[in-house]
């Protein structure tokens, strides 16, 4: 799961109206993970975060850290027959006996499972319209390229799958927009369809309280932000009190109380717990998702949108009875044979000419018996 924060370039007042640029750039990142990984009973991996502060270059050492967690949680998925085939290439790759190197490809190539296992999906949510547009020019560089081969599968300004292959490892990133599979909504509505009871919700971040130009000395200060900075001339929230009381300041409490920082806990500090606790209330719905899925025998990330989930469903539902060890040959007495003769053959041809000549439609062939 990732998510990836914007910042506004600056906004101008006219006439007691807000405008703001068009022209965004990226303020954080933050990435979970879940797969098999043996020492945790849950699968959760650390989570990945950085922001401006931590340089220019900041969006490279995020992606180079989720490489980095993808290898282990790829070579974590792998099945052992997989396993055994790539350490049989590897052995391959370095012997000098070319029939020797021969005979273990050819032993690889017997014992591997055919699937993918070195491309690991990365969902967000509306990443495909927001967050992957301000990543895009990222994922193409000397140390991982988009792939050649699918590209980026979409539209311009509304990604269905960007697929970035590693060049050192051969790892693959699968992003991925979580909402091509649900019917619309927002992130908090996703989280409450398909996530657990009582799951923690999205939390409350103050977006226009700042820009570019001061988001150093406002995220530096350490008071908690009033409630005028949670006013959006964007979108209006009636139960902005009950929220500012109920979300903000809650979150806000643990999330100093889980830091030890105390006083000291800055509006930084809140960022990162508001990015992280974004991506990691989304590992439960979608894992709830795809095994939602996989019960009506769908891979949900091997498609595109809801519409092709959907359709695969309903055409796996027609051979859910199908058994492969039953007889389904239907027995000769029952039916019994049947003879096409000569009068029968006469008869249709005739009925076909029948049926042209009535929709006047011209046919120069004709029968000969």
């Amino acid at each position: 799961m990732k998510k990836i924060e914007t910042l506004d370039k600056g906004g101008k007042t006219k006439n007691l109206v807000t405008t703001y640029d068009a022209n965004l750039f990226t303020l954080s990142i933050a990435a979970a993970f879940h797969g098999k990984k043996k020492h945790h009973p849950k699968g959760f991996y650390d989570p990945i975060y950085y922001d401006v502060f931590d340089g220019k270059d900041f969006v490279h050492k995020a992606l180079e850290k989720i490489f980095e967690v993808a290898k282990g949680i790829a070579e974590d998925n792998m099945y052992p027959q997989n396993r055994e085939a790539e350490r049989l290439r590897k052995k391959a790759k370095i012997t000098t006996d070319k029939d020797l190197k021969e005979k273990l490809l050819k032993k690889a190539d017997e014992i591997d499972i055919p699937y993918n296992w070195k491309e690991v999906p990365m969902l967000g949510y509306n990443s495909s319209k927001f967050d992957l547009n301000f990543i895009i020019k990222n994922l193409h560089c000397n140390d991982w390229k988009i792939n050649e081969k699918e590209l980026m599968i979409g539209g311009v300004s509304s990604f269905k799958k960007i697929i970035v292959t590693n060049v050192k490892s051969g790892i693959a990133l699968a992003f991925i927009d979580a909402k091509n599979f649900v019917a619309g909504g927002t992130l908090a509505k996703f989280v409450k369809t398909f996530g657990k009871k009582g799951q923690e919700a999205k939390g409350m971040f103050p977006y226009e309280a700042f820009n570019s130009e001061n988001y150093e000395e406002y995220l530096s200060e350490c008071e908690p932000s009033p409630i005028e900075d949670f006013k959006s001339t964007i979108r209006n929230d009636p139960n902005l009190d009950h929220n500012y009381n109920l979300v903000y300041l809650k979150g806000l409490l643990k999330a100093k109380k889980n830091s030890g920082k105390g006083d000291m806990f800055s509006r930084r500090d809140y960022l990162k717990y508001y990015n992280l606790l974004d991506v990691e209330i989304m590992i439960e719905p979608v894992l709830n998702l795809i095994e939602k899925n996989y019960r009506q025998h769908v891979d949900m990330l091997q498609n595109f949108s809801l519409s092709s989930v959907g359709s695969q469903a309903r055409y796996a539902s027609c051979h859910e009875d199908f058994d492969v060890r039953h007889n389904y040959n239907v027995p000769e007495k029952i039916v019994g044979k049947y003879y096409l003769t000569l009068t029968k053959f006469r008869s249709k041809c005739y009925s076909y000419l029948q049926q042209d000549m009535d929709s006047t439609r011209k046919n120069t062939a004709t029968p000969n018996f």
